[in-house]
């Protein structure tokens, strides 16, 4: 195996079984005792790092990450992260991946950036934002690039305003898959978007359950000309589980608690979506328009 050029990008293999294989190739095989000790694996290694609350060289992120100094597109890095908490808010850094071995047991408890600098990641691990400070879950400034498999949770707030889970300000690209999207909560505390697409930026989702947090928060929300692309999935909030037009939604499921309309354009200038097999408890707002016959279906006693 060579090192960090067996996968291509984006493509990195992340179960457990298959990456302790890639170690086995890598590190050759011992016939007497098995594997290579795995504190050789990292000192042969120069992309592959290990972080773990205790019994290696690095027991936080951050400081493996910044460990790092020679990322590139042709060189890319992973760090492997044992099951934890782990409380420290990370900056990406480009093309360093963060894999945990056991993605159910393995948390971030603050914001994970790029800090308003590009990055290329690949992310499977949950970022459970556990603070009261309206911080986000992740939070991209810049044009980056980010695959994210996993939970994903913004700050709580006591005050102002709750943490959104994924925010998206300005020209970014996140896909995310298989896991929870929630805002952060507070009682009658304001946002908390399960996912915010501010600017121009792309959002594509599958399989994954997005939750406003917030009584006046959203599902999705996307006030500009970004896009916002969800398919097998389930959207739910107080408010409206969709505010905001430019977004294309395939098998799911939209539920307001507050009986708010289902989908409602940001700033009431008539917008468009495309539904396709898509059921909500409520109907569209008169300022959106389905451009797909027959894709939109409301029935009362649809709830997620």
């Amino acid at each position: 195996m060579s090192q960090g050029s067996t996968y291509p990008y984006c493509d990195i293999t992340t179960d457990l079984q298959l990456a302790f294989k890639d170690i086995e190739d890598f590190a050759g095989w011992d016939t007497l005792t098995g594997f290579t000790p795995i504190d050789e694996i990292i000192s042969d290694s120069d992309q592959i790092i290990f972080v773990a609350k205790s019994g290696y060289k690095y027991n936080s992120i951050q400081s493996a990450i910044d460990s790092i100094t020679d990322a590139a597109s042709d060189k890319i890095y992973t760090l492997f992260v044992f099951p934890g908490e782990y409380d420290e808010a990370i900056t990406l850094k480009d093309y360093v991946d963060i894999i945990a071995f056991n993605p159910f047991n393995t948390y971030i408890l603050r914001q994970v950036t790029d800090n308003g600098v590009p990055v290329h990641c690949n992310l499977k691990i949950n970022i459970d934002n556990r603070q009261n400070d309206s911080t986000e879950g992740l939070y991209l400034t810049a044009a980056s690039v980010i695959h994210i498999e996993g939970n994903v949770k913004g700050a709580n707030a006591r005050t102002m305003t709750c943490g959104h889970g994924i925010y998206n300000a300005s020209t970014g690209t996140v896909i995310a898959s298989n896991g929870n999207i929630t805002g952060g909560r507070g009682i009658g505390i304001v946002e908390g978007h399960g996912i915010y697409n501010a600017s121009t930026g792309t959002v594509i989702a599958s399989n994954v359950n997005i939750i406003g947090g917030a009584m006046h928060s959203y599902g999705i929300y996307n006030p500009s000309t970004g896009i916002v692309a969800v398919s097998n999935s389930n959207i739910k909030s107080w408010d409206n589980p969709i505010r905001g037009g430019n977004v294309t939604l395939i098998n799911c499921t939209l539920f307001s608690i507050g009986n708010k309309y289902a989908i409602k354009a940001a700033d009431d200038t008539p917008q468009n979506v495309k539904c396709t097999n898509v059921w909500a408890n409520t109907d569209l707002d008169t300022t959106i328009t389905n451009l797909i016959p027959g894709g939109f279906n409301v029935d009362a006693d649809v709830e997620i």
